[in-house]
């Protein structure tokens, strides 16, 4: 599989922050320290409150979440779905007063697999979910702090329309009694050759620039260029690295990570936060550089208001093997202006 987003929440507190990488955010969410489990999270309380990205089209996707409920919900409601456009396949709900997950096809009301392990009301639990989509073949699998408690093969998992699914949607199907926190997540789809099943328990990390990588193309706004591109949360025109040169790279060291060095790196994720400021399309690239050579990724068009652009590597693009942490930590991440 390929990790195709993780979150933690932690480069902002304001949500239309994290438009272009989220593709759409409900009214209302608040995202905070209150609501993370390391750092900040996000928290929904009304149905309003869901949030969304729309990836190209695959028939498996797996996701992993950290969730916790101020209190058992009263009312059954979805919190994870996967629709091909306004259609919705399949997802996990929980129950109303139980606390039980359970996967479901088209709305609540079609029960696929129920877990028999409830969530616990204030503690946070670590729930995941394999669903592949199809009318007979279809897969269930969804998994609470690592242990599975919904595992169906041979199921039909396909609502309507096409046997795949475009957008990931978080957050509740109907307003909750409680209210609801969510933290840490990853989403994978089924292609590639890593990533290929659960990741387990994840927790996602924000490092950022702290110092000059190999080049500084770029021009600062003022001062040094990392410090340009190091601010919690982005501060738009304030101070920022600039360039109209095609080719031109900017690159940066950043801190390490918390983890000790045996800890396992499932993907690395690179944001560049950029807007264009003249007529014309513009396009860019986020840059790993794990050794000596910039490794860049896919290209991608720029408008006119600021957005965060995201690459993410499953492995060491040096190595093609899985990163370990000091690897990360040595490696310096940026941007290239493409055209």
């Amino acid at each position: 599989m390929v990790c195709r987003l993780i979150e933690g929440w932690e480069s902002s507190t304001t949500p239309a922050d994290y438009l272009g990488k989220w593709s759409s955010f409900g009214t209302g969410l608040a995202i905070s320290g209150a609501a993370g489990r390391f750092g900040n999270g996000i928290r929904a309380s009304t149905n309003a409150h869901i949030f969304s990205r729309t990836f190209d089209a695959q028939a498996t996707w797996v996701v992993g979440f950290a969730l916790r409920v101020s209190a058992l919900p009263g009312n059954t409601l979805a919190l994870l779905q996967f629709l091909d456009g306004a259609t919705v396949h399949c997802g996990v709900g929980v129950q109303a007063d139980t606390g039980l997950l359970f996967a479901f096809r088209a709305t609540t009301a079609t029960v696929l697999g129920t877990a028999a392990v409830p969530l616990v009301a204030g503690v946070w639990a670590y729930v995941e979910a394999k669903f592949t989509i199809s009318d007979t073949l279809g897969v269930a699998a969804v998994r609470l702090n690592t242990v599975p408690v919904v595992t169906l093969s041979s199921q039909d998992t396909r609502n309507a329309g096409n046997a795949t699914a475009n957008i990931v949607r978080f957050g509740p199907s109907a307003t909750p009694s409680a209210l609801i926190d969510l933290d840490d997540l990853y989403v994978f789809d089924g292609s590639g050759a890593v990533n290929l099943d659960f990741a387990g328990d994840c927790k996602v990390e924000q490092v950022l620039p702290g110092g000059a990588g190999a080049s500084t193309l770029w021009t600062p706004s003022a001062g040094s260029n990392y410090q340009c591109v190091d601010d919690v949360p982005p501060n738009g025109d304030t101070d920022y690295v600039a360039s109209a040169t095609a080719g031109q790279t900017d690159t940066y060291a950043f801190g390490d990570l918390s983890v000790a060095s045996a800890g396992t790196v499932k993907a690395v994720q690179a944001t560049v936060v950029a807007r264009k400021d003249d007529a014309g399309s513009r396009s860019l690239a986020v840059v790993a550089r794990p050794g000596g050579t910039d490794r860049v990724g896919a290209t991608q068009a720029v408008g006119d208001t600021y957005a965060a652009y995201t690459q993410t590597w499953d492995t060491n693009p040096d190595t093609a093997a899985a990163w370990s942490v000091a690897e990360v930590n040595a490696s310096s991440f940026g941007v290239r202006l493409v055209s």
